[in-house]
């Protein structure tokens, strides 16, 4: 899951209810602050957002309504007791302010601080790349060194496992051995009709797929495809076959003729045993 929650948005000069820049970028159970300007501990206080969960900040320049907040965020995570680096991206000279005030204040942080200048950054900008995410950074047009960030979730490549593969199709083969067959047809038809006994029933085959007439008969290119859901009554059926064609004749689409033909037979059977079982794939 990737998600971004904004927790503020204003310019330098704060307004009601609008905070200054940052935001938090949510990847799967990963979050980075992204900019930290003044009020962001009380926005991740308000949006139930877990500190100890923020391994990465970035800073996109130096301007105060960026950065500000970023001292006593810090100063507040070693207040919660705070054990696990942290890393943080920004331009250079935010090393030289952080370093004055934790001196300033006879103050040291109780966990690892790991600080990388973006004016430091290789060719591709990539901040940081694992087997989950990936972090680079571009730089943007402004009146002082300014940067941009991405965050691209990195997804794992499929693993197939050939034995295992063929296996799965063995047993699918086994259990609907007539819809290989249908695979090797090319039917011209424009709607195929199968009016026998649970023509429409699908059994599941290793892998979730579902294996039957319906899936053969539309891959063989059957637009259109006319099956029953249970067992039939001969009589009532052959009835309502004859009234379904009538009307495919007469124009009507597939489902608009059986809709008739359904319609017609529930004049002469209420109950759905007799008219209700069939239904139409593909192009209705």
């Amino acid at each position: 899951m990737l998600a971004v929650t904004i927790l503020g948005n204003n310019s330098a000069l704060p307004a009601y209810d609008r905070h200054p820049t940052s935001q938090v970028v949510t990847l799967d159970d990963n979050l980075f602050l992204v900019d930290c300007g003044e009020g962001t501990q009380q926005q991740l206080a308000k949006y139930r957002i877990r500190w100890s969960r923020i391994n990465y900040i970035f800073i996109s320049h130096l301007h105060g309504d960026h950065y500000f907040g970023l001292p006593g965020f810090l100063h507040s995570m070693g207040l919660l007791h705070r054990e696990h680096e942290l890393h943080l991206f920004a331009p250079a000279p935010l090393k030289q302010i952080l370093d004055l005030q934790l001196e300033a204040a006879n103050n040291s942080l109780p966990y690892q601080l790991h600080f990388y200048p973006l004016e430091d950054v290789g060719a591709g900008g990539v901040l940081v790349h694992n087997d989950r995410f990936k972090v680079t950074c571009f730089a943007t047009k402004h009146r002082i060194p300014c940067w941009g960030f991405r965050f691209d979730q990195v997804r794992a490549p499929r693993r197939v496992n050939p034995e295992k593969a063929i296996e799965d199709f063995e047993k699918a083969i086994e259990i609907a051995p007539a819809e290989p067959h249908l695979y090797q047809l090319r039917l011209q038809a424009n709607q195929v009709t199968l009016s026998g006994c649970s023509t429409g029933l699908n059994v599941i085959a290793p892998g979730d797929e579902l294996i039957g007439l319906v899936r053969g008969c539309l891959s063989a290119g059957a637009p259109s495809l006319v099956v029953s859901l249970w067992a039939v009554d001969d009589e009532a059926t052959a009835q309502l076959m004859a009234d379904m064609y009538t009307r495919l004749r007469a124009g009507d689409t597939p489902a608009a003729a059986l809709r008739a033909a359904q319609r017609r037979a529930l004049e002469e059977h209420q109950h759905p045993f007799f008219w209700a079982p069939f239904a139409v794939f593909g192009r209705w």
